[in-house]
């Protein structure tokens, strides 16, 4: 039978190893597994609060997507007649 040394025990770091996600809605914290989906505005939760109107998001969605829709669309601006004649 082998013996060991104290020095060839590994040592693990229990900073490093993953701590379990959980619902950030206020008394809820349930587990979260793999499949869940942050939100926009950084956190995460369970199925129940996911929605935004029901864990009062933060997130801009409206100006977001203004800010999207200005950049990709070109501005439309008429052709006076004075210059063509």
């Amino acid at each position: 039978m082998l013996k060991r040394k104290l020095e060839d025990v590994p040592v693990f770091d229990l900073s490093k190893i993953a701590k379990k996600i959980r619902c950030e809605f206020g008394e809820c914290k349930t587990k979260l597994g793999l499949t869940s989906v942050p939100c926009k505005c950084g956190f995460s939760y369970c199925s129940i609060h996911r929605h935004c109107e029901s864990h009062n998001c933060a997130y801009d969605f409206h100006g977001t997507q203004k800010a999207e829709l200005t950049k990709k669309l070109a501005k439309v601006v008429s052709d006076s007649l004075e210059n063509r004649i």
